[in-house]
């Protein structure tokens, strides 16, 4: 008979085959991974802007019409940081004219930030009054030039009758408004007659005492200048002639030396005057940059301008006097002297 295994053997061998087939199959389906080397090429470096892509960006930020000073301030923040970066790249040529670009962008930044403090001041944390008439010229210069100076008369400017020619000189003059002064050194006086009556009928004493007049300083000096130039703009068809340019010339170069003896000024309020006078009236070339620093030096700690040096309380006129200067240095900066003319125009030359 037959022997047969006992059945316990039978299972062993029975379990063994299976555990060998499956082992079988699954060395046929594994896939054994190869690792992937780690590539040891270095990232390429980002480029640097190009010096001259830096310039065109630069050219068209310069911009038209009036300037948003939150937009500027951003462009000039990008500039500064662009042209900074090249400066290690670029031939000792270049390097001169980059680092006086940069300069002028820091200045202008300052100008910048300035303008924006000042006219959030006024707009929000100083007293709802009616201004004074001349400083109505100035909101309406800085609301020809800023759009953030918008909210400066939302209804038509009220200029008395005298003065509304100042800033639009195509209105008819009005010869009857003019009033023989008790004093001479009326500069109100000075510019009715400027306004009002044709050159070739201007009273003696506005001959002898503002245009021939040579020793005046301080504010009779500044006036007289700005008498002179309003003549000047709103009689376009009136020939000067070379003498009369001398004159001016002559006014501006005199206010240009009191500012620069003026180290430390003591009427704040002056020395912001003169200053921009000059750059309102085609003289910006006299301006020199430490005046601006200085103006902005002498603000108070809530952005606006004393009278004089000491004071602790803020004065509008100078505060206005302070914004013109400034403002029109940074369009200067920003824009050129044509530029300059198409936003703070009343002082110029049609």
């Amino acid at each position: 008979m037959p022997k047969y295994l006992p059945l316990k053997n039978v299972l062993f061998v029975l379990l063994a085959m299976l555990l060998v087939s499956t082992f079988a199959c699954s060395s046929e389906n594994t896939v054994v991974s190869t690792p992937t080397p780690t590539s040891t090429t270095s990232p390429e470096p980002t480029s640097l802007p190009d010096l001259q892509d830096i310039r065109q960006l630069d050219n068209e930020s310069i911009g038209s019409g009036k300037i948003d000073l939150n937009t500027r301030l951003s462009a000039i923040t990008d500039l500064i940081s662009a042209y900074s970066a090249v400066l290690g790249e670029i031939s000792q040529k270049e390097l001169k004219d980059v680092e006086q670009r940069i300069n002028d962008l820091e200045i202008e930044r300052q100008l910048v930030q300035a303008l924006l403090d000042t006219l959030n001041y006024i707009q929000y944390e100083s007293e709802d009054e009616e201004p004074r008439a001349d400083y109505k010229f100035f909101q309406a210069q800085l609301k020809g030039a800023y759009i953030e100076a918008d909210f400066f008369h939302p209804q038509p400017i009220d200029i008395v009758p005298c003065f509304q020619r100042i800033l639009d000189c195509s209105l008819p003059p009005q010869p009857e408004l003019v009033k023989e002064p008790e004093d001479h050194y009326d500069t109100d006086a000075w510019i009715t007659v400027a306004l009002h009556l044709a050159p070739d009928e201007i009273p003696d004493w506005f001959q002898q005492d503002v245009l021939e007049r040579e020793n005046l300083e301080g504010y009779k000096l500044t006036h007289q200048f700005f008498a002179l130039l309003l003549q000047r703009r709103c009689w376009p068809d009136y020939r000067f002639g070379l003498e009369y340019n001398k004159k001016l010339d002559e006014l501006a170069i005199r206010i240009a030396e009191e500012e620069e003896s003026d180290v430390r000024p003591a009427y704040i309020d002056l020395y912001a005057e003169r200053a921009a006078m000059l750059i309102a009236s085609e003289y910006g070339s006299l301006v020199k940059r430490e005046w601006i620093e200085q103006i902005l030096e002498n603000r108070l700690p809530n952005g606006l301008w004393p009278t004089t040096l000491g004071d602790e309380q803020h004065n509008m006129h100078s505060t206005y006097n302070s914004l013109w200067a400034i403002g029109g240095y940074q369009v200067l900066l920003q824009r050129g002297e044509q530029g300059r003319k198409e936003l703070f125009p009343f002082l110029s030359e049609d």
